[in-house]
Parts: structure tokens; sequence; C-alpha cells
């Protein structure tokens, strides 16, 4: 990762051959800053496994719609920096309870 020709960081990934207690060939990857005061940037991994997992819906531009209005990746990641970790946790709560009553819903009418 760079900023400008300064070289602040690297992606870092892992795979997982074999495993005993889990499936094998899990893979992981992370983000890991040359910055003392950001190390492994938790919130910035955060928002990437909800957009992968669609708790953040995006639009054809790959630009995240909260309400009316577009943010890009950088600008959710700035915002969830401002709040304190417990409200982002109770926010998420609330995203996957609501997710699992609307599968559930869609189960029951398919049945």
């Amino acid at each position: 990762m760079k900023d400008g020709k300064d070289k602040i960081g690297q992606d870092v990934g892992a795979e997982c051959i074999k495993n005993k207690v889990a499936p094998p060939f899990g893979k992981c990857s992370w983000k890991f800053y040359f910055d003392p005061t950001r190390g492994l940037d938790v919130i910035e991994s955060l928002v990437e496994h909800m957009l992968e997992e669609g708790y953040l819906p995006k639009n054809a531009s790959g630009r995240v719609e909260i309400g009316d209005k577009k943010y890009t990746k950088s600008q959710i990641v700035d915002m969830y920096r401002d709040k304190p970790l417990p409200e982002i946790i109770a926010a998420l709560q609330t995203i996957d309870e609501r997710r699992a009553k609307e599968s559930a819903s869609a189960e029951t009418e398919e049945a």
C-alpha cells in the first residue's frame, strides 16, 4: 500500500492448509500499516467485511448508499472511526437480526 511514493503498509494474507478443527483451505487477509498508531486497522477490516457480506449495499458505481446519501469506502471508514465500537456492534446486531427475520419469512413463504 502506498501513499504517493511512500510505502505505508502491506496487504497480508494467510491460508490454512490443514486443520483438525475447522474446514481446510480457509483464507483471510488484512491490511498492516507501518504507522504504530494504526497497525492492524480493525475498522477498515470491518467495513470491508460488511461490504462483502452485503451489510452495506453498494450501487453500480461502487459507492455505498446510506439513506439518500452516497459514500466511498474511505468515507465510511472515517465515519465509523468517529463512532465508539459498541455503537457499531449494536448497529450490526440490529442489521443481522433484521436479515435473519427476512430470511425466515422468505423461507416460510416458499414452503
